[in-house]
């Protein structure tokens, strides 16, 4: 396993000038023996049409034609250099740099900030960078190989644990919430809600539903970790054959994390939907959440596959 160092650097500078300049976006790549870096730079001016110094506030209008009002504080030298029909440059600056490093430098990541401010009497302008540093193994390649598609499944399996865990969390609180309530309903012909027949019908529904889930995650993780363990002799076929019972985990595990972290309020009450219980952010984290993928195209690629075997395309999303 070879050791590998990221270097993420990232830089604002920003600068006022009598010249007008236009837009730039430029994409470069250098590499030796050892080494890559892709760098990117776009560069966007905007033209100043009005100044209130008592405020320290510019007006910019940009070469679409919007127009933003700037303040400028007080650590900006030379706020007094700018003049109307000034053009502000804002460039920006990206680069990603890989490199081999000796297998017995330890894995790391490091930041280094830096700011430089433009000399009294000059132009107004400044620069503002972060250098990000990981020091770190390389576990996969991305030759088209099999092994090295894993990575989405394993997202997709992260996020489904993740909303199983939040029907764990809301189940959880629930329970403490009933066998906090010291009345019952009063049909129920019970001193208790924890005693209410009604309520054992509704938590033992939520938590066989989770269990279910709880059950099919281990297993597609003992699955994900066999595959991940194959490396490089992974096939199309191991990665296609994960890739879509994980997908069915997704749609079920979305589906009983919504319905649990909805129905546990017909056991909790009225009283815990206040904002003081929090109770509530168990809903809200897990619709949130299944909003990002769509899971009606997860449900269509399980139901595709069991018809006919088909498997999608190699993508983000699966």
């Amino acid at each position: 396993m070879k050791r590998m160092s990221f270097v993420v650097l990232s830089c604002l500078a920003i600068s006022a000038s009598a010249l007008s300049a236009e837009p730039e976006n430029d994409v470069t790549v250098t590499r030796d023996a050892n080494s890559a870096t892709v760098q990117g730079v776009v560069k966007v001016t905007a033209t100043i049409v009005g100044i209130d110094p008592a405020t320290r506030t510019v007006t910019l209008k940009t070469q679409a034609g919007k127009v933003i009002e700037l303040e400028v504080t007080n650590e900006a030298r030379n706020f007094d250099q700018l003049a109307l029909g000034d053009v502000v440059t804002t460039q920006y600056r990206e680069s990603l740099t890989l490199s081999l490093v000796d297998k017995k430098t330890q894995p790391s990541r490091s930041e280094n900030d830096t700011a430089e401010r433009a000399p009294r009497g000059a132009k107004p302008g400044g620069e503002l960078g972060r250098e990000v540093t990981v020091i770190a193994d390389v576990i996969g390649v991305d030759r088209e190989e099999p092994f090295a598609a894993l990575v989405t499944p394993g997202v997709q399996l992260l996020l489904a644990n993740s909303y199983l865990a939040g029907a764990q969390a809301a189940l959880a609180q629930a329970r403490e919430i009933v066998l906090g309530r010291s009345n019952a309903w009063f049909l129920s012909g019970v001193d208790r809600y924890a005693d209410d027949p009604t309520v054992h019908r509704v938590l033992g529904e939520l938590v066989a539903q989770t269990a279910a889930v709880e059950a099919l995650a281990d297993r597609l993780a003992r699955r994900f970790d066999e595959a991940v363990a194959r490396g490089s002799d992974t096939t199309e076929s191991d990665r296609g054959r994960i890739e879509v019972e994980i997908a069915a985990l997704k749609v079920a595990s979305t589906r009983t994390a919504l319905e649990v972290t909805s129905r546990v309020f017909e056991v909790a009450g009225a009283s815990a939907t206040a904002n003081r219980v929090g109770l509530d952010l168990f809903w809200r984290n897990v619709r949130t959440y299944t909003l990002h993928d769509p899971v009606d195209y997860k449900s269509i690629e399980v139901g595709a596959h069991f018809l006919d075997g088909r498997l999608q395309p190699v993508s983000l999303y699966t």
